[in-house]
């Protein structure tokens, strides 16, 4: 006795080689509403993304400013300590005695320089600008 063969056991050559696929023209336009709807929407989340990630940058941009400024406060604070702590006249003295060997000098070593004598400018002839000493402002007020 045969097998029955069913339906779905039996081989039948496909023929469709001459069948051409047209577009399906609703499809398409679905497709396009689809896109149209969500494209709005992907750039205004990308859009909100991009804005968060900038506002985060600058925070930690802020955070690392405000750290280098307290460091530079401390060091400001500490270099005024110490600068303080280093005019000190007896430490200056005490420094230059010890370290450098330094001495104050003898009197016959003090060379004293008198002070030179101003003369008042001479006044200007007529018709001349008048002649303005030169020198610095300082001078002018000792």
């Amino acid at each position: 006795m045969k097998a029955a063969r069913s339906s779905y056991a039996v081989h039948r050559p496909v023929a469709n080689e001459y069948l051409v696929r047209e577009r399906d023209r609703r499809r398409l336009r679905d497709l396009a509403k689809v896109v149209l709807v969500l494209a709005p929407i992907a750039l205004a989340l990308t859009g909100f993304t991009w804005i968060h990630l900038q506002v985060l940058d600058a925070g930690y941009h802020i955070d690392a400013l405000e750290r280098h400024l307290h460091e530079l406060e401390r060091q400001e604070s500490r270099l005024r300590l110490e600068s303080s702590y280093l005019s000190n006249p007896d430490l200056i003295e005490r420094r230059a005695r010890e370290e450098l060997d330094m001495r104050p000098p003898a009197v016959d070593q003090l060379v004293f320089v008198p002070a030179p004598v101003r003369t008042p400018p001479a006044p200007a002839a007529p018709g001349q600008a008048p002649i303005v000493p030169t020198g610095s402002a300082s001078e002018g007020s000792r």
